[in-house]
């Protein structure tokens, strides 16, 4: 039986290229999960040609605005290094070996994740310039624009708009790195786990483990907050992620 009422509801309208307008609705458990199904939705759109739709405008072109950031986290800055973005596997692939066989057949647990990390090559050999892997980031006030470090995660919270990183041997149990869950952020979940993200990290209130096992994250050092609690010190954003 279909479930009547969801928790979470959120829509948004976009214009394609000759006037036409189209609503779409996402529907979940957890608004934080419709609004990331809604802003997978949207990436989608985007690349099809669509604008978001706003009623006072009556020209597509006017409808393209920057979207100002209600968090306290700007846009990450891309590596410097034309990172390799995978390609999503097929959903329905052609088993090509034993092993793909056995997946097919339920014998072999598949990893739910796709990814590859930026600071590696088609072969996966390290740049000169990869980070080295830390046991613990630099506090707040130690970090430099540009700076990059690596850590291997293996838990995670998610509400509240943020997904939080956690090492489990971290005595003070406190979360390594926070990533919230704006436009950008999604886009960035998006392409560092994979489109299905949100179906893999399913909403917790208490550090849990990443399914699959552990990740290594990447934090890069951005721009220098001037304002709030943190200011003098430079924002940090997740750069990427890959398996050990």
């Amino acid at each position: 039986m279909a479930k009547q009422e969801y928790e979470g509801v959120a829509w948004m309208n976009m214009m394609t290229p000759d006037g036409g307008v189209i609503s779409v609705t996402e529907r979940a458990e957890s608004s934080v999960t419709a609004y990331a199904n809604l802003m997978e939705t949207r990436v989608v759109m985007l690349d099809d040609g669509l604008v978001p739709f706003n009623s006072y405008y009556n020209k597509a072109q006017e409808n393209i605005a920057a979207v100002p950031m209600i968090i306290d986290t700007p846009q990450p800055t891309p590596p410097q290094l034309d990172p390799i973005i995978p390609a999503q596997p097929d959903p329905f692939p052609e088993p090509a070996s034993v092993v793909a066989q056995a997946q097919e057949l339920g014998g072999v647990e598949a990893d739910p994740f796709a990814g590859s990390d930026p600071f590696y090559d088609a072969v996966d050999t390290p740049y000169v310039d990869v980070p080295q892997l830390v046991d613990r980031l630099k506090k707040a006030g130690e970090w430099k624009t540009g700076e990059v470090q690596e850590i291997l995660v293996d838990q995670y919270t998610l509400g509240d708009g943020a997904i939080k990183f956690y090492k489990s041997d971290n005595e003070n149990d406190y979360h390594e790195h926070a990533h919230y869950l704006n436009d950008y952020g999604v886009k960035d979940m998006a392409a560092f786990f994979g489109n299905t993200w949100n179906k893999a990290f399913a909403p917790a209130a208490v550090p849990t483990l990443i399914p699959g096992g552990a990740f290594i994250i990447a934090v890069k050092g951005g721009k220098v907050r001037d304002s709030g609690k943190g200011a003098g010190n430079v924002f940090r954003n997740l750069a990427s992620a890959r398996r050990p």
